[in-house]
């Protein structure tokens, strides 16, 4: 099973019109990381956040956002394929 497209709001109020601030970055990352170590435990292939973007707003996933280090936690190695033959 994969889970695809899914951010939580990092905004106070759990919704667009909430204020983003550091502590709700944080909570959305403690979020990933709950969730992303329960489906991974139970099972889980992959795992698709909503949106990369150039700062953390809403649903967007910005650089230094504290759910990038939860994310590359769970990253998995790169492979590299060729023909028939993979490997990493």
């Amino acid at each position: 099973m994969i889970i695809a497209q899914t951010t939580p709001y990092s905004t106070a109020n759990g919704d667009c019109s909430g204020t983003v601030t550091t502590t709700t970055l944080n909570q959305r990352a403690t979020f990933f990381d709950a969730k992303l170590s329960a489906g991974f435990t139970a099972g889980l292939a992959g795992y698709i956040i909503w949106s990369k973007g150039s700062q953390s707003v809403q649903y967007d996933i910005g650089p230094g956002d504290p759910t990038e280090s939860v994310l590359a936690k769970y990253a998995f190695p790169k492979i590299s394929c060729t023909g028939k033959s993979c490997s990493g």
